[in-house]
């Protein structure tokens, strides 16, 4: 999981970039929180998957 966890961070880092280029901070602010609550549903879906194929 080092890895995954390196790049979802690398990738957070740069959608914050763009998102504060492109919106006020607020809407920014909202925007990127969604983003991460997304990405939290994606990894423990994909654990819940890894678990059930007794892969973790």
């Amino acid at each position: 999981w080092g890895d995954f966890g390196f790049a979802k961070l690398t990738y957070l880092d740069a959608y914050r970039l763009q998102l504060d280029e492109r919106m006020n901070y607020s809407t920014a602010i909202s925007e990127r929180t969604r983003a991460v609550e997304q990405m939290r549903r994606n990894v423990l879906n994909i654990q819940k998957f890894l678990r059930q194929h007794g892969l973790m």
